[in-house]
């Protein structure tokens, strides 16, 4: 056996031997996914997340002191677009995260502990960029968006996919709804159930770099569990 071939074995049985746990620590800056006490437990300093308040600021998820918004009469052609990928870097609770790339983000570092899902009265992105990781959808909504729409929106939600999270975002008026998946968004003018739909099939779960099913340990202000649609996998996307 040459010097290459003893080299090629050992790098292969390294492969095969090493744990899962150990690659993705360091594909996540060294920080293991998860709860845990001396990183990020679900709990601890979340308030860094709201911009460093008591509670998050009521306009965040709350149409407060705004007109709500009107349906548009003429439906404008929603805009998907990707982009390029951030690195997926678990951050502590010790050290704040902001975003300076497009708004709102499809990737980059987040929370250790990524949250259950379903919908929330509000989410921060800190922890729902997590989620995408795992191949979830996020939908997000301003929060003076049409009431018939969000009703429509938060039901496809639903019915599409167990693997979501559902939270008021400050989109802007002219695209009050938008829906996140890994690297991908659709920002939306008008609800439009059949549009949705296609795009969640292009792009939920099998964007994602990690497919994970089970919830997470973050549950702060969690409104609405989410359930099982087609199963625990989310084997169908939107099942007719």
């Amino acid at each position: 056996m040459t010097r290459l071939m003893i080299v090629v074995a050992i790098f292969g049985l390294f492969l095969l031997y090493t744990p899962l746990a150990v690659v993705a620590a360091d594909m996540h800056g060294g920080v293991t996914m998860g709860a845990s006490s001396v990183c990020d437990n679900g709990t601890f300093n979340i308030q860094l997340d709201w911009g460093e308040t008591v509670i998050p600021d009521l306009k965040k998820f709350m149409c407060y002191g705004t007109a709500r918004l009107r349906a548009p009469a003429i439906k404008t052609k929603s805009v998907e677009a990707c982009f390029k990928l951030r690195d997926p870097l678990h951050i502590c609770m010790n050290k704040a995260i902001t975003y300076s790339q497009e708004d709102p983000p499809t990737s980059g570092p987040h929370r250790p502990a990524w949250p259950k899902y379903g919908e929330y009265y509000y989410l921060p992105t800190q922890r729902w960029l997590h989620s995408l990781e795992h191949g979830a959808a996020v939908f997000l909504y301003n929060p003076c968006a049409d009431t018939a729409q969000l009703t429509q929106f938060t039901s496809l939600a639903r019915s599409c996919l167990r693997r979501h999270i559902i939270t008021p975002y400050a989109l802007p008026p002219e695209t009050p709804f938008a829906v996140v998946t890994w690297g991908c968004r659709l920002m939306i003018s008008s609800v439009d159930a059949n549009e949705i739909r296609s795009y969640l099939r292009k792009h939920a779960i099998k964007d994602a770099p990690e497919k994970v099913s089970a919830d997470g340990q973050y549950s702060f202000w969690l409104r609405q569990a989410a359930t099982i649609v087609s199963d625990i996998n989310d084997a169908v996307i939107c099942p007719p």
